[in-house]
């Protein structure tokens, strides 16, 4: 009976040294030291800096966009033959390459548009209008994206 309660003694006093032992290390892992000085709850922040931004130009590599528009013509061919997922993922790709390629914004919006309109899916059809509209913030002059933004003029009253 002793060597059981020694035992269990033993085995309290070790898990109270490692409970103490952990409260340390976590406090010298994370480099906080403890402070108890009721002047540093005065100031908890440093003071901001105001900085000043210079306006960055971002020029797109001249490779980036060459593979950008082999990807939009290889999507292009899919989507004469109907192959729309393909389409999609090929446009997806030259569109992460190169933002600015309007024709591949557009070409992206009308395989939403017919995704959307067969299934009747209202997030399909939203990402079509949006889609759209970045197309015509980068081709302000293109008829195309007029037109197809001209089909969700009315969708408030189409049930």
């Amino acid at each position: 009976m002793p060597i059981k309660r020694l035992t269990f003694l033993l085995l309290i006093g070790m898990a109270l040294t490692s409970c103490q032992k952990s409260a340390w290390y976590r406090q010298r892992r994370f480099y906080k030291p403890v402070k108890t000085s009721p002047q540093s709850a005065a100031k908890p922040y440093r003071e901001k800096r105001t900085m000043k931004l210079k306006s960055v130009v971002f020029e797109p590599h001249p490779e980036d966009m060459r593979q950008a528009k082999i990807l939009f013509n290889q999507s292009e061919d899919y989507y004469r033959k109907g192959a729309y997922f393909e389409a999609e993922g090929l446009l997806k790709e030259a569109i992460t390459i190169y933002p600015f390629l309007a024709p591949a914004n557009l070409m992206l919006g009308k395989i939403y548009l017919i995704r959307g309109s067969a299934v009747r899916d209202p997030v399909l059809l939203e990402n079509a209008r949006m889609m759209f509209e970045m197309a015509k913030a980068l081709e302000p002059t293109a008829k195309e994206s007029d037109l197809l933004l001209e089909l969700f003029q009315y969708e408030e009253l189409i049930p």
